[in-house]
């Protein structure tokens, strides 16, 4: 268990975003334990297929039952979400509960027992039967709980003492009662992390106000628990985790911030890892084999990042960032196949795990480099797949669509891109339904999404438009015309972009249009709606070095996770005529 408190921030367009991607060096600081720290080189990432908003408030605790394909949420709001891990959806929430906090499933998942933070004396115990998702008991404690963890024959352990810090209470979940105490000796603080798997009870006894802590295993197969190991941790356990095998502990250390890894039968340290804002968490895949590591590169109320730690190799074998998210992140779970989920204070995502490489280094501008092209095929390629307020964002039949189900909509979206040399940017558009509606390239897109510029155009009035978006002056208009060659009704028009010296020269179906200055950044491209129920589509994305062959179209390798932009003040959309809201 953990307590974190949300943070938001007011974000006056939704972003989401996955930046930078490194791998790393593992070296060894002594003979016996490696540790891990960055490099820049190549790794797998994540693609986000989901997202979800809800607002958790203070969540403290997180219970996955893949079984059932659900995770357990306390929320903040006096009631326990349930959340669908392969769609990312909320499906369920539990209510009659008091003040949840702390979160315990039993081995056969059957009953979810919910910790209830009341008083320092009042605390309770609620068991929630998780096919009906009904409240079928409530235990009051005499004290306070701080976690909880459910062992076998129906027992479930509390701690600790709040008075003296010095207990583990085992409590009967069928009649409330406290049948046993494991003694755990003086403790410094409150914080008191428990973890039972099968017929083990692992305990971070915290000490010197957290700095240190000594790591404890019980045998709880019988009522009265048998201590077999303990050790001392000189950095403390803020959080910890166990393998389902009972291979590993993971503690996320009090004082500096890293994970480590300790063999469960003898508490030996065989790892650590560690980076530079320190991590947040550590959680452990149901396969033993991985586990991912949260951290928040842009401090204590940030956003997410995950590091995925292949437990065979030792290495990070995975990483994602998700800079540009701006309430805090709060737990990153791992699922089955690879996928993830990432908490935040307000929403949650569903990641897939994509096992490629994101992108190559860039040595020479004049290199020959592999091409990026993608046909849309693939609903992996990485770019957002997402509705929201009444427009939809996804891969349909072999193409990107933007369907916009009301007037006044636009949006853009953009990959792990940049144009910085002399590159060409390729893409196929067309409105499916002949509505009136604006498609376009992005490009100059900064780091933090704050200024950009399209070139668009208008099929149906064979209008073409650059303009450019700064956050603290709004949009302006830098170029705009008429043109025949643009295909009006249903017509496929290509967009091309020449990035040649300081200039950028702009094409529409092979026709030089206007040459604008230079502006790098990334690259991506765009759709707005001037009617209701507007079907733009998207082919044939090509990124390619100028003078270089241009490649066979065929299904993009992905090179991250896409970032959508939805402004719905653009004046493209505003000033025009069409349906009106």
């Amino acid at each position: 268990m953990f307590q974190l408190r949300s943070h938001t921030k007011n974000t006056f367009f939704l972003l989401t975003i996955l930046l930078g991607l490194f791998a790393f060096f593992v070296y060894a600081a002594d003979k016996s334990v490696a540790s891990t720290k960055t490099n820049e080189a190549l790794n797998p990432t994540y693609i986000e297929l989901a997202e979800t908003l809800f607002d958790f408030g203070s969540a403290a605790d997180f219970v996955l039952d893949e079984s059932q394909n659900r995770l357990y949420a306390t929320s903040g709001h006096q009631t326990v979400v349930i959340f669908n891990t392969l769609t990312g959806q909320m499906v369920a929430e539990i209510t009659g509960l008091t003040s949840p906090a702390q979160l315990a499933l039993s081995p056969d998942g059957s009953q979810l027992f919910v910790g209830n933070q009341i008083a320092a004396a009042n605390d309770t115990v609620q068991v929630v039967n998780t096919a009906t998702l009904s409240v079928v008991a409530t235990h009051p404690f005499a004290d306070e709980i701080v976690d909880i963890a459910a062992g076998p024959d129906g027992r479930l352990y509390l701690g600790p003492d709040a008075d003296a810090n010095t207990m583990i209470s085992v409590m009967d979940v069928d009649t409330g009662a406290v049948v046993s105490t494991i003694p755990v000796g003086a403790s410094s603080s409150a914080e008191l992390p428990l973890v039972a798997v099968t017929n083990n009870l692992y305990v971070a006894i915290p000490k010197n106000s957290g700095a240190e802590a000594e790591l404890h295993k019980y045998d709880i197969s019988a009522i009265t628990a048998t201590q077999i190991i303990t050790s001392f941790l000189p950095t403390g356990a803020f959080q910890m985790d166990v393998t389902p095998d009972e291979q590993r502990v993971g503690i996320r250390s009090f004082q500096d911030s890293k994970i480590h890894l300790y063999n469960a039968s003898t508490f030996s340290e065989t790892n650590n890892y560690e980076v530079s804002s320190g991590y947040v968490t550590v959680r452990f895949a149901a396969d033993s084999q991985s586990a991912l590591g949260l951290y928040r590169p842009d401090g204590l109320n940030g956003p997410g990042a995950i590091h995925e730690i292949d437990l065979v190799t030792g290495e990070i074998s995975r990483r994602f960032v998700d800079r540009n998210v701006t309430t805090q992140a709060l737990m990153a779970l791992p699922l089955d196949g690879g996928n993830a989920l990432l908490v935040y204070s307000d929403r949650i995502k569903l990641l897939g795990a994509a096992d490629y490489g994101a992108a190559l280094p860039i040595i020479l501008n004049d290199y020959c480099r592999v091409a990026y092209v993608d046909d849309f095929s693939s609903p992996s390629s990485g770019w957002p797949i997402r509705v929201s307020n009444g427009s939809t964002y996804g891969y349909l039949n072999g193409e990107y669509q933007i369907y916009h189900a009301n007037t006044n909509r636009w949006g853009a979206l953009s990959i792990n891109q940049v144009i910085e040399g002399d590159q060409t940017l390729i893409l196929d558009t067309r409105v499916a339904n002949g509505r009136i509606g604006s498609q376009g390239l992005l490009y100059g897109l900064n780091n933090d999404s704050t200024n950009f510029y399209t070139f668009e155009i208008l099929p149906q009035s064979q209008e073409w438009l650059v303009f450019n978006f700064d956050s603290t002056g709004g949009w302006t208009l830098l170029g705009q015309g008429t043109s025949g060659v643009i295909n009006s009704g249903t017509g496929t028009n290509e967009l091309k972009l020449v990035a040649q010296g300081g200039q950028f020269l702009l094409h529409i179906n092979g026709t030089p249009i206007t040459t604008i200055a230079r502006h790098n950044g990334r690259i991506g491209f765009t759709g707005g709606s001037l009617q209701g129920d507007v079907d733009l589509r998207y082919d044939n994305y090509t990124y390619v070095n100028e003078n270089c062959p241009l490649p066979t179209i065929n299904p993009g390798a992905p090179v991250g996770d896409g970032e959508l932009l939805i402004l719905d003040d653009h004046p493209l959309i505003g000033n025009r005529e069409g349906e009106q809201r």
